[in-house]
């Protein structure tokens, strides 16, 4: 408030008048400041409260300048319009801002009245009214920030959109000169700008935030991040040194207050949003409170944000593991298994059910379902062993086969551990894997029965096998000769068993196969099987480990026949020699030891050797062979053993420069016991580099058709039907059927494997396409035989013009693509169910209706019918149904505490929980589980607002269907949905109920400001009271100042009349000790206020159970108190006794300005009774100075009245004509007497005299403001119709009608009245002297009335 100046004014003048003084007086006391300037802005008159408002003296304003008291005034606005009003003479209501020296400003309301010489202007204080419209328009602005923030927040995925959408709220709809969001870096020391709106980025760009220097050099968000909670500082009036850099940078913006509020994440400080102002001390309570609100929310929404990225992430990091091992699963042919003792709960991998050659189901098998898939010659064995490891002994290694009714015969190696409790011992659960060994068992028995056959095969070979180590002792033998035993043999040295002449040989061949790894070969000669001597060649072949030769596997073959046959051979070589020197073809003769006899030119030439080569032993035809083609040489050699001759066979020679030839070879043995072998070498090379050519094409087509990840067939078209003559082994792979059986059964093998809901459709296609030709494209599913079920795409064509038409046709494996597709459309249609109920929420208008709407979307999104939505109720502290669907609505549940059962345990841990049967599980209550139905099973997952759990979303399906992974992500997000709806929906209703509040409390104020009767105005603010507080009844009791009393005023809501007599002492009682401790007082309970017997006896009789009271103070005095009462308990909340009190001073101003009116209607009317009593003295004075007027000046004010009547002037109109007849004379106060009480007629100069008195009255009466509207009779009466009056000489109706009235009313008052000069008219003459002049010098309207209302007088 403005301190209040000294009073300075003189004392009243005892001199003048008692009328004026009485004026003085009264503009002394008027609560409003009364200032009159004169035309030169001179101040003519200050009342006390003008001069308090300007915080001068009376005595320093009188007779000064306006624009010297006051230096600049003159450009501002408000003295502009003061101007304007003073040079066009109009009345105007202003509203100013006032600066005082020290700063602070005060607004004021100007009621300016121009008068004669100058401006009356009245002043009103409207500081307080100002600033609380201010605040009201400020919160609303804070508000609307909050409520688009969190429609962004709904609306908006991205955090860094969320950030710079809430920075242009902030501005834009919140008028803040700058906002922007700082964000801690990973080291939680530096400050980054994550967004911005307004302001200056080059401020920003200078600000540089740590916290890891001194506090020396700090700035507002340093502190709030430090601190932990909100910071906020004018920036005028801040005497900080740590903040003085920041400070200086922010003046030089043109900021004047700031606002940090931390941004909270999972309860870590993540940043900050700050905020800046152009006006000083910008921020208050109730606009912190709202602006924390909104940061909690955002980071709320952050948290949200980040929770949704990390289960993303968590579940690509399930679904990779989950897929490797899946893979290994399936490359291994392994399958993974859980069984919980306790719950008698499972779980199956897929490979489990790919073993068993089941498909996939949602519940897993049971331990009896189990074993009801093992052999039953095999159940006993797998039961003991679980039994065993039950018991807690280490499991035994075993196999069992699954039931004949899965398929052929397979083994299955089970491994298995059990878990037991540390403590009891009890066995908890058994894990384990199940590995399929089929293939192993069945290439166990292969390689046994191989060795088996190769056993045989060596005992029964002619050549004696034997295997020998280093010192030539025999490891093994095949078959020993006739005479000898086995046990004979092996371990003795092979040295025992041939002619000495033949151990260097032998001996050398060793130690060279060992030494070089390198085969070596021999003859010797020994005993024969009945002791004859008999050529023997051996062959010694090392036997390699880990790159040593560790044995030699020798091969003794009796060549007794082949040394014959090579005498004979001798002695063919003459009989060959034409053919050698025929040179058409190579012609050798050789031994069946490599070396060659005899060669043709051709056989040299063909092989790069020269003969001379030949003759000296360097041409063997042993050596010149590659390795791999020793065993085509030995099957021809074994053929001419037998026969004599060998089938033609190819087989390459090495030549002497490296390089190969391939040839066709005929050999005959050339005779009979000569040992000697002739051959016709062919050169076969260019049909063979053609054939390798042709193979290198198939190979490499036969290696595209392996490797590409697609069955490659191809068919026969036979009358109309394809028969497979080839298909690609990734049939098997595929489809899991063997390629023999895929070309044995071809069509039907396809068509068996169909599935049932594709195999018409699919068959039909082919044989169509089989008729008619085309391109084929058609995709269906087939079924393995493992029960797996796959996608496929079958493409093909028909190739014409061949012996038969064919089909060339390829089958892809879609399935993952069919997989991924179903994902994306399950995906799809969540979102799509996420969109759909984002709309929807966005359209609610009430939380209810918006609830329902989401559960029911949620319900028929997920195809099921049951499902509930609880919300918890802080006041009592439980949760309560708000929407239920299905047989939720048959549970008529009750309030459910905090803690209890699935909701209230779901809603304090804030953990999701599914089950897939509620009746199975223990967590329902039991006032529920015995109204629950049977097999239904569902989801119960918490509604967040913020930080904290608002309710919690029941999803229920009946089994065998059970909440699936997905299921359970679109709950969760459709919660997330809900509560932030809950969040939404609230805060649109806090501003609803915000603006019904400031609406109430705007009404209010047109109560208070277009009523002074006090009644109305009290019942008013009581019933917003009662509406906006949500209670049963409120009253308002006034103090009795003098008795220190509180009576009943006014109330409603009370369903008896005992409030009405309700008095309360100060001090007594809720309602006393409110006024006595100015503060509001909460009751409870009735204990509280039974000392007082007739306020308790008020709380029985109404049933009451809540109690409230403000104090009614305006200016430090109490007035009275404002009760409130509720009949159901009501906790006190801050917003809501805000508000209480906020209506309490309201009643408080109502109160007090009723009071201010009837003390000014009071003194007004006292005023007014003055005023009328100074008029009738002055009239009297005029009667009293001419006794022959006495009585004049009554009559005709009464007969003006009268007349006026008839013209239609309102009764308020009447008593300022009515003053302006009593001083139509006024102006003759300054006509001496001598002119005045002449007796004799005047002269021209006494008629100049006379004649000037109405001016006399309007210079006279003009300065006052009260006679305004009486000034026409006394300026204007004289006035004549036809322009010769005085003293304007107006013409017509340029006169006031008021002036015309009373102009005929004068003259037949003084033609009726006796005069010195002459005796009264008669009544008729006095008549038709008025007609006479009517046109000329009265106005003939007014005669025409007068005279037809008084002609009977």
């Amino acid at each position: 408030m403005p301190k209040k100046a000294q009073s300075s004014r003189p004392k009243p003048d005892a001199s003048l008048p008692s009328q004026e003084r009485f004026l003085r007086d009264a503009f002394e006391h008027l609560m409003e400041g009364l200032q009159i300037v004169d035309r030169d802005w001179r101040y003519l008159f200050v009342n006390e409260v003008a001069a308090q408002h300007g915080e001068k003296n009376v005595g320093d304003l009188l007779g000064q300048r306006m624009t010297d008291v006051y230096p600049g005034i003159e450009t501002t606005e408000i003295f502009k319009k003061l101007k304007r009003c003073m040079s066009r003479s109009v009345a105007a209501t202003l509203t100013s801002q006032f600066t005082y020296a020290d700063g602070h400003r005060r607004w004021f309301e100007l009621r300016v009245s121009p008068v004669e010489d100058g401006l009356c202007i009245l002043s009103l204080d409207v500081t307080e009214r100002v600033l609380a419209a201010e605040h009201v328009q400020r919160l609303t602005r804070t508000l609307t920030v909050l409520s688009n923030i969190n429609q962004s927040i709904v609306r908006v995925r991205d955090l860094e959109t969320l950030y710079a959408r809430a920075c242009q709220i902030a501005v834009e709809d919140g008028g803040f000169a700058l906002a922007w969001i700082g964000l801690l870096d990973e080291t939680g020391l530096k400050v980054r700008v994550a967004a911005h709106a307004g302001g200056s980025m080059g401020y920003l760009d200078r600000l540089e935030v740590s916290l890891g220097h001194q506090p020396a050099q700090s700035c507002p968000i340093e502190r709030a991040l430090r601190v932990g909670r909100y910071h906020v500082c004018d920036l005028t009036s801040l005497a900080d040194g740590e903040l003085a850099p920041c400070q200086t940078e922010a003046l030089r913006q043109g900021f004047r207050s700031s606002a940090s509020f931390p941004l909270y994440v999972d309860h870590q400080i993540r940043g900050a949003i700050n905020l800046y102002t152009f006006e000083p001390d910008f921020f208050d309570s109730d606009e912190v409170r709202l602006l924390k609100e909104m940061t909690m929310d955002i980071g709320f929404a952050i948290e949200v944000a980040e929770g949704e990225q990390e289960r993303v992430r968590a579940a690509q990091a399930v679904a990779e593991q989950a897929g490797r091992l899946e893979e290994a699963e399936q490359y291994t042919g392994l399958g993974s298994w859980e069984f919980d003792v306790r719950t008698g709960r499972g779980w199956w991998s897929r490979g489990m059910y790919r073993l068993f050659g089941l498909a996939e189901r949602e519940t897993v098998p049971t331990h009896e379902e189990y074993l009801a898939l093992i052999h039953p010659e095999d159940r006993i064995l797998v039961q003991d062993t679980l039994d065993r490891m039950a018991q807690g002994l280490d499991p035994v290694a075993y196999e069992f086969r699954p039931h004949p009714a899965l398929g052929p015969d397979r083994c299955f190696q089970p491994r298995t551990r059990s878990l037991h409790d540390p403590e009891s011992g009890a066995l908890l659960k058994f894990a384990g894997t199940l590995l399929d060994v089929t293939e192993r068992k069945r290439d166990q028995a292969i390689l046994r029965a191989s060795e088996e056959r190769l056993r045989t095969i060596t005992q029964n070979a002619p050549d004696i096998i034997s295997e020998v180590d280093r010192e030539g002792r025999f490891l093994y033998i095949s078959r020993v000769l006739p005479g000898f035993k086995l046990e004979d043999v092996v371990g003795r040295s092979f040295y025992d068993w041939v002619d000495p002449e033949f151990h260097a040989v032998m001996r050398e061949a060793l130690e060279q196969a060992f030494a070089t790894g390198a085969r070596q070969s021999y003859e010797t000669q020994g005993a024969g099987a009945h002791r004859e001597q008999r050529w023997y060649a051996t062959n010694l072949s090392p036997v390699q480990s880990d790159g040593r030769v560790t044995s030699v596997i020798l091969i003794a073959s009796d060549v007794t026949e082949r040394r014959l046959a090579e005498r004979e051979l001798a002695n063919a070589q003459a009989r060959l020699r034409r053919l050698q020197e025929a040179d058409i073809i190579g012609l050798i003769v050789a031994g069946a030891d490599g070396e060659i006899f005899e060669a043709n030119d051709y056989y040299l030439d063909l092989l790069g050797y020269t003969r001379p080569e030949l003759e000296q032993g360097l041409v063997r035809w042993l050596d010149i062979t590659p390795p791999e083609h020793l065993a085509a040489d030995a099957r021809a050699l074994a053929e001419l053993e037998a026969t004599g001759v060998c089938t033609p066979y190819e087989k390459e020679y090495f030549r002497k420069d490296g390089s190969r030839v391939w040839v066709l070879l005929t050999d005959a043995v050339l005779a009979e016991g000569s040992g000697k072998i002739i051959a016709l070498v062919q050169d076969i090379s260019d049909r063979k580099r053609a054939e390798q050519d042709l193979r290198v094409s198939e190979e490499r087509y036969r290696t595209l058709v392996e490797q590409i990840p697609a069955i490659v067939y191809l068919d026969n078209i036979v009358d109309g039907v394809g028969r497979t003559i080839f298909v690609s082994p990734q049939v098997e792979s595929i489809l899991g059927v063997r390629v023999e059986d895929w070309l044995e059964r071809g069509m039907e093998i396809w068509a068996s494997h169909l599935h049932p809901d594709d195999r018409e459709y699919a068959v039909s296609n082919y044989l169509r396409f089989v008729r008619e030709g085309g391109d084929y494209n058609c995709e269906y599913r087939m079924v393995r035989d493992d029960g797996r079920v796959v996608w496929l795409r079958d493409q093909g064509v028909i190739i014409e013009g061949r012996p038969m038409r064919q089909m060339h046709g390829l089958i892809h494996d879609i399935t993952a693509s069919k997989q991924a597709e179903e994902s994306l459309r399950q995906r799809v249609q969540e979102l799509e169910t996420l969109h759909t109920v984002s709309a929807v929420m966005r359209a609610a208008q009430t939380l209810e209706e918006a609830l329902a709407r989401l559960l029911d979307e949620a319900l028929a999104s997920l195809d099921t019918n049951a499902g509930a939505i609880l919300l918890h109720y802080p006041t009592s502290d439980d949760l309560r149904d708000v929407v239920t669907r299905g047989w939720f609505t048959d549970l008529q549940t009750v309030p459910i505490a905090a803690g209890v059962g699935v909701a209230g345990t779901v809603f304090s841990s804030g953990q999701s929980y599914c089950v897939d049967e509620f009746l199975r599980d223990e967590l329902p209550a039991a006032s529920s589980r015995s109204r629950m139905p049977a097999k239904w099973g569902g989801a119960c997952v918490p509604i967040r607002s913020g930080e904290h759990a608002v309710g919690v979303l029941f999803v229920s399906m009946r089994l065998p269907r059970t909440i699936t992974p997905e299921q359970m992500r679109l709950i969760e997000s459709l919660s997330e949905i809900a509560g932030a709806t809950i969040h939404r929906i609230r805060l649109h209703e806090e501003t609803v109920q915000r603006l019904e509040n400031l609406q109430a409390l705007h009404e209010v104020d047109l109560a208070i400001a277009s009523n002074f009767d006090l009644r109305p105005t009290l019942d008013t603010l009581i019933s917003h009271t009662i509406h906006q507080l949500g209670v049963d009844a409120a009253d308002i009791l006034l103090l009795h100042p003098s008795l220190q009393v509180l009576e009943f005023a006014a109330g409603q809501g009370f369903r008896t009349l005992v409030s009405r007599s309700l008095s309360v002492r100060i001090g007594e009682s809720g309602a006393g000790r409110a006024a006595l401790e100015h503060r509001s007082i909460y009751i409870s309970s009735l204990a509280e206020v039974e000392q007082n017997s007739a306020v308790a006896a008020l709380w029985k009789s109404e049933e009451f159970a809540s109690y409230f009271c403000a104090p009614l103070i305006v200016k430090g005095d109490v007035k009275g108190v404002l009760e409130v009462y509720s009949r159901a308990p009501l906790p006190p909340h801050p917003d809501w006794m805000y508000y209480l009190e906020t209506l309490a001073g309201q009643a408080a101003i109502a109160i007090d300005n009723t009071q201010l009116f009837e003390n000014l209607q009071r003194a007004n009317l006292e005023l007014g009774v003055a005023y009328e009593a100074t008029i009738e003295g002055w009239s009297r004075a005029l009667d009293l100075r001419d006794e022959e007027t006495e009585g004049h000046t009554r009559r005709v004010a009464d007969l003006t009245l009268e007349l006026a009547a008839h013209f239609g002037f309102t009764p308020a109109e009447l008593p300022a004509i009515r003053r302006g007849a009593i001083l139509h004379d006024i102006g003759k106060i300054g006509v001496p007497d001598t002119i005045l009480l002449k007796p004799g007629s005047l002269t021209d100069a006494e008629w100049v005299v006379m004649r000037g008195h109405p001016q006399l009255a309007y210079e006279l009466l003009h300065p006052i403001h009260y006679l305004h509207d009486s000034l026409d009779i006394p300026y204007c009466h004289h006035e004549k119709w036809d322009g010769t009056g005085y003293p304007r000489g107006l013409r017509g109706e340029s006169i006031p009608l008021t002036a015309r009235i009373f102009a005929v009313v004068d003259m037949y008052d003084a033609l009726t009245s006796d005069r010195p000069y002459r005796k009264a008219w008669t009544h008729e003459r006095a008549l038709e002297h008025i007609r006479s002049l009517g046109g000329s010098h009265f106005d003939p309207r007014v005669v025409e009335v007068f005279l037809r209302n008084f002609s009977s007088r």
